[in-house]
């Protein structure tokens, strides 16, 4: 499952659903904006994951991707519900794949942007294995913090231990609400 509607830059910008599916992935994408075949969900509600079950035939993915969406979730405590509804796509054992801006890069990108150590809370809130963690991720180096986390069979983090100050807000800024393809 695909967060937003990515390209592969070093395909040419083709479409990350044209190039999974060129090899035979099964592929889905969530995207407001509905851009190359992605499906117009909002990922900050509480109906979000039976809206994608209803649209897909899956309740879990075993890989969930966010390569630059989560950043564009409005307002801050929509950050909450949109981390829970990955947490809750994700299967036993799946992995999820996030590489989001880091503080004190992007300035105007987006309204969000996670101190470096914003993954690893959440992996300590929520059990997850901590796979690979980097501030040099292959979209941006040392301009995102990246990293790969495993789903164990732990219950998502109450909002109370939500690590929302690993995240540097800023109203106004980048294509706010929004999913869209950069």
């Amino acid at each position: 499952l695909e967060l937003g509607c990515q390209v592969v830059r070093q395909t040419g910008d083709i479409p990350a659903k044209a190039f999974f599916t060129g090899y035979g992935a099964k592929h889905f994408s969530i995207d407001l904006n509905s851009s190359y075949g992605s499906l117009p969900i909002n990922l900050a509600t509480e109906q979000t994951c039976s809206e994608i079950k209803e649209a897909t035939g899956q309740a879990a993915f075993g890989l969930i991707t966010n390569y630059g969406t989560t950043e564009h979730i409005v307002p801050l405590d929509g950050q909450y519900q949109t981390f829970k509804n990955i947490h809750n796509l994700c299967g036993p054992g799946g992995y999820m794949i996030h590489e989001c801006p880091m503080v004190g890069f992007w300035p105007d990108h987006s309204p969000a942007h996670y101190h470096y150590d914003f993954f690893q809370s959440l992996a300590e809130a929520c059990g997850y294995d901590v796979i690979s963690y980097t501030k040099n991720g292959p979209l941006a180096s040392k301009q995102n913090v990246a990293c790969v986390l495993r789903k164990g069979d732990h219950h998502f983090c109450t909002p109370e231990n939500f690590p929302v100050d690993g995240i540097q807000w800023k109203e106004g800024t980048g294509c706010q609400g929004m999913y869209y393809d950069h």
